[in-house]
């Protein structure tokens, strides 16, 4: 009677280990989820680590980051990067719908705006007042408000450029009032609009 607990026990750990290690001849295979690798998907792209306060708010957990294909002047980021990093979960497709995706955010969302003048990377690029090649431009604004700011000092250095794939960085700014340190992972969204 003991050997025969045992060897169904045996059984059952047997199978166990079959269907978790190698499925057991199972024919049924699940895709792997590249969904944070590219926004064109519909899911969220893209990641963060940033902290601070955006006036006196202080920022939120950012949940999506995207790298827009469709700035409104090209040569403004100097042929860098033009980002969005989202407090709440937007999608590339909600910012490929034309230029005016901002007045459909949830109210209060918090948007990280970063034209980032160059493509090299681990070169500490400074934040400057305009957009262009080798200088930084890093705004935040909420939806549903007009007004934004733009940061005073600092910089953004890329850690990794993948033309068309994503682009990862960190970030040190300094706004009028706030301030902004952290990481940054976002993903190519082809069809991404800057904000009218």
């Amino acid at each position: 009677m003991l050997k025969l607990i045992f060897d169904v026990r045996s059984l059952s750990s047997l199978a166990v280990l079959c269907a978790a290690a190698i499925g057991c001849g199972s024919s049924t295979t699940t895709a792997p989820d590249t969904s944070s690798l590219n926004g064109d998907a519909g899911g969220l792209g893209g990641s963060a680590n940033v902290s601070g306060t955006f006036g006196t708010d202080a920022i939120k957990p950012i949940v999506a980051a995207y790298w827009i294909g469709v700035p409104g002047n090209a040569d403004e980021s100097g042929g860098g990067p033009f980002l969005y990093l989202f407090s709440t979960p937007v999608t590339c497709d909600d910012i490929s719908k034309g230029s005016a995706w901002v007045a459909s955010l949830p109210a209060g969302t918090q948007v990280m705006e970063l034209i980032v003048g160059t493509t090299g990377t681990a070169v500490p690029v400074p934040a400057s007042a305009h957009a262009g090649a080798n200088v930084s431009e890093v705004n935040y604004f909420f939806a549903q408000t007009a007004s934004e700011a733009r940061a005073t000092s600092g910089s953004v250095t890329l850690t990794s450029y993948a033309k068309g794939v994503a682009a990862d960085g960190t970030i040190d700014v300094t706004f009028p009032m706030g301030s902004a340190k952290g990481t940054f992972h976002a993903v190519w969204c082809a069809g991404g609009h800057e904000r009218g």
